[in-house]
């Protein structure tokens, strides 16, 4: 029931390994103490990072899955609720996991939703991720 991304798969290993990585070498968090049934930090989001750089028509199912048409690099955050998505063109996703768990409902446009948007905005870059100095 904790929030874990694919970055927290080499931590983890390493941790059951006993192996000591160096200090900032892992961008994840190991979640081994929690599988063993103990405490273990709980992340309030996990950041996500996508791409969609080469299009079908030049190099079929390339790099970045192979996405009809470039995007560039995208980030996002996915919290226990909400799954948010920033574009390089502006493009913004919103889901709402709790009411909308198979993301059929995109909220980004939704001015009801703006506080929410701005929050995860905000926590998208203080966790490093989105704007414009970050995308290639």
């Amino acid at each position: 029931d904790r929030l874990t991304s694919n970055v927290d798969i080499a931590p983890t290993i390493a941790t059951w390994a006993r192996v000591t990585a160096p200090v900032g070498f892992f961008d994840g968090v190991s979640f081994a103490a929690g599988a063993a049934g103990s405490a273990a930090t709980r992340p309030d989001a996990v950041l996500l990072r996508g791409c969609r750089t080469t299009t079908l028509a030049t190099e079929g199912a390339g790099a970045c899955g192979g996405y009809p048409g470039l995007m560039g690099m995208n980030w996002g955050l996915r919290t226990t609720r909400w799954k948010y998505i920033e574009y390089p063109n502006g493009y913004v996703q919103l889901f709402d996991l709790a009411t909308d768990p198979h993301e059929l409902s995109n909220l980004g446009a939704d001015p009801t939703r703006a506080g929410v948007r701005a929050t995860l905005a905000a926590r998208l870059r203080q966790l490093g991720g989105g704007g414009p100095s970050t995308l290639p």
